[in-house]
């Protein structure tokens, strides 16, 4: 009796696991193998890096989401959206921002401190919702 609740508190705990939203950004890999580059366009990612050689585009009225089994679904919301990829942008609640996949800025409060920037060394992108803000397969801005 006690290994079988341990058998069906794990198989609930995996469920959970399963079909928790993940928070995808553009040109990261995600667990169904793709990297979304726009609203409609992704990479194949091999062993979690995206293959940029060739760019994939869904079909005529499907976006790209990255956390589905399917990569291109029709009347959804894309996990690169333009609304969920603004770059530049402060809100008050971090220090640094990215201007592009591989260059950011410092934030104060609400501004943008364009004067104090930085870039990321090569292979590693930026991610301002990090500690670190360059890291491997960041690319918060497109």
């Amino acid at each position: 009796m006690r290994h079988l609740k341990f058998f069906l508190m794990s198989c609930f705990v995996a469920a959970a696991f399963l079909f928790t939203r993940v928070s995808a950004k553009c040109n990261t890999c995600s667990l169904n193998g793709i990297a979304c580059l726009t609203e409609q366009s992704f990479h194949i990612c091999h062993r979690t890096r995206s293959d940029a050689s060739q760019i994939f585009n869904c079909p005529e009225g499907h976006v790209c989401v990255a956390d589905a089994p399917e990569k291109c679904v029709p009347n959804a919301v894309a996990d690169c959206a333009v609304e969920h990829n603004i770059c530049g942008a402060c809100d008050g609640s971090k220090l640094f921002t990215c201007l592009t996949p591989t260059t950011f800025a410092q934030c104060n409060g609400t501004s943008l401190l364009r004067h104090i920037s930085g870039s990321c060394p090569n292979v590693l992108t930026c991610d301002s919702s990090r500690p670190e803000i360059c890291v491997a397969n960041g690319a918060e801005c497109s």
